[in-house]
């Protein structure tokens, strides 16, 4: 007999996950799994997973899987000549600060029509 417990890791999205900074969309996410989370950092990123909604008619919750196999986020890393010291020989970070997903400003704002200096100006939650 033969055993085995595979993890798969993955970043969930977070209740609340939107967050904005220097104009751009960010997502909060959080780890689940045993992930080697520097390789996830300068890739491509899609959305995937379960999505839970209300239905309109009856009311009732229902549930999809949902998968968008085209690339909408990526983890940012800064470049190496742009460390200093000991950040060039061991690359550390923090999964609650550094592992964010960008969501471009330019194609967010194309895709929902927002214009950012509106919304800081009606102080509309980014």
């Amino acid at each position: 007999m033969i055993g085995a417990h595979t993890d798969s890791p993955v970043l969930r999205l977070a209740p609340i996950s939107k967050l904005n900074g220097q104009k751009f969309r960010q997502t909060c996410v959080t780890t689940y799994g045993g992930g080697l989370w520097h390789t996830w950092f300068d890739r491509e990123l899609t959305l995937a997973g379960r999505v839970i909604y209300r239905d309109g008619e009856s009311k009732e919750l229902k549930h999809t899987l949902f998968h968008y196999d085209k690339p909408l986020l990526k983890i940012p890393n800064l470049a190496i000549h742009l460390r200093s010291g000991d950040e060039r020989e061991k690359f550390s970070f923090n999964t609650e600060t550094h592992l964010r997903p960008v969501f471009s400003s330019e194609v967010y704002e194309k895709l929902s029509e927002v214009d950012y200096e509106k919304d800081k100006e009606k102080g509309t939650p980014l």
